[in-house]
């Protein structure tokens, strides 16, 4: 037999056995099966701003809508490879003020469907509730939608209007500030209820604008390890940490006088 992959020249009349063809058809062949095993053992070409959602809300939503992040599509226990090659995630309400662990859908998206291009980082349209020209949007638990705030981990880049109604405006997610990982580490301001020992209440933030004192319009919660007590109105300084169980919680470092 001769030589089975021999080149030719230019002009030259070539006669192909049937050993010859059938060498090319099963090399053919096999560099398809390469490429396939290839593209299936390979993990997916991340898109960092659009990846598949499923709507776990337990209700129909619409366009633009908000769901937080609440873990893998697939659990890497169940199938590791299959983790591996596919980013996605489920998608329940908004259960906590603030979360950056946000997608915002594309689509009318029904219970227990997926979107395959939800919005978790960049720009996106998204509903819009609350007051108009703030500079940000963050997430409230039980809602579906974003709501104007002065600050948040979305950055409002376009606000129709008109204030306290719905709107679809244009949003970053991402560069914003406040969020669940993006909160300011300490804060001062007045408590807005009594805070008992080991109790917790909430406090509304005050700033200095423009040469005065003034309330920002935000307020956070504020949790007491125990220590004294102190009665609504009382001016306090409170730092960010995390409690095993809580969560991120702001802990009093000052207590003032009412």
């Amino acid at each position: 037999m001769g030589n089975t992959f021999r080149q030719y020249a230019v002009g030259d009349k070539p006669r192909f056995a049937a050993s010859q063809v059938n060498a090319w058809t099963a090399a053919a062949r096999a560099h398809q099966q390469n490429q396939r095993a290839s593209q299936a053992g390979s993990p997916q070409q991340l898109d960092v701003s659009r990846v598949p959602v499923s709507n776990e809300s337990g209700t129909d939503l619409p366009p633009f809508s908000v769901l937080q992040l609440t873990g893998p599509a697939v659990d890497p226990t169940d199938d590791e490879s299959e983790y591996l090659n596919r980013i996605a995630f489920t998608g329940g309400t908004v259960n906590e003020d603030d979360t950056d662990k946000i997608a915002i859908i594309q689509q009318y998206l029904p219970d227990g469907v997926i979107d395959p291009g939800a919005i978790v980082s960049g720009l996106t349209f998204a509903r819009l509730t609350g007051d108009a020209g703030q500079t940000n949007a963050t997430s409230k638990a039980g809602q579906t939608t974003l709501e104007a705030a002065t600050s948040g981990p979305c950055v409002i880049l376009y606000d129709p209007g008109p204030a306290g109604e719905e709107r679809t405006a244009c949003v970053k997610i991402g560069g914003g500030s406040g969020g669940t990982s993006q909160r300011p580490l300490i804060v001062e301001g007045y408590l807005e209820g009594n805070l008992t020992s080991g109790g917790a209440t909430t406090m509304a933030i005050y700033n200095y604008h423009d040469g005065a004192w003034q309330a920002t319009g935000e307020s956070v919660n504020v949790q007491d390890r125990g220590g004294f007590p102190a009665n609504s109105g009382a001016y306090i300084v409170a730092f960010l940490t995390n409690d095993p169980g809580i969560g991120d919680v702001y802990r009093p470092l000052v207590l003032g006088c009412t």
